[in-house]
């Protein structure tokens, strides 16, 4: 299980004032998205490091990064790089102080196994190839990502169950 400290989105802290003010109804957080964006190439250690979560993103990373100007981007075109989007329940929420929101993400062991487009995809003993995730984001009903954070890579198989505990403090 990891514990991934997640910044609070700049389009979550636009919207909140006219939430707070009764001008626009309160949104809920629904969901999470998890990806293989979110990290950056180090030129002097040639590895890939999580990148620092940006308050400025409205989606995950890899979503963004498809549309992104060719220099900014760091993947090439047909490269089979994916998400995975899940449903949460009442449970998977807390609050460990009155201002620090945490939040269980589970993928269990048969979600998310394949590189894919955020379909859900069932291991079936086939050969793949398994999906290295970097990145989550939290997101309300009307599609708005709240929070956003980065981690080290974790890869996804079929054999583990994956618990990510993202801690939002608001």
């Amino acid at each position: 299980m990891a514990v991934i400290p997640a910044v609070v989105t700049d389009l979550a802290r636009a919207r909140w004032p006219q939430m707070f003010g009764g001008l626009l109804p309160f949104k809920t957080i629904v969901k999470f998205r998890i990806g293989e964006g979110g990290w950056i190439f180090n030129l002097l250690t040639l590895q890939r490091e999580p990148r620092a979560p940006d308050p400025t993103l409205t989606t995950l990373d890899i979503i963004t990064d498809q549309i992104r100007f060719p220099l900014n981007k760091r993947y090439n075109v047909g490269e089979t790089f994916g998400y995975f989007e899940k449903l949460m329940v009442l449970t998977d929420f807390s609050f460990e102080a009155p201002t620090t929101l945490k939040s269980s993400c589970l993928l269990t062991f048969t979600e998310y196994n394949f590189e894919n487009d955020g379909t859900l995809i069932y291991d079936m003993g086939g050969p793949y190839v398994s999906p290295e995730m970097w990145e989550i984001g939290l997101f309300d009903q009307d599609d708005v990502m709240i929070a956003y954070g980065t981690f080290p890579k974790q890869t996804k198989t079929g054999a583990n169950q994956d618990e990510n505990i993202v801690r939002v403090t608001f």
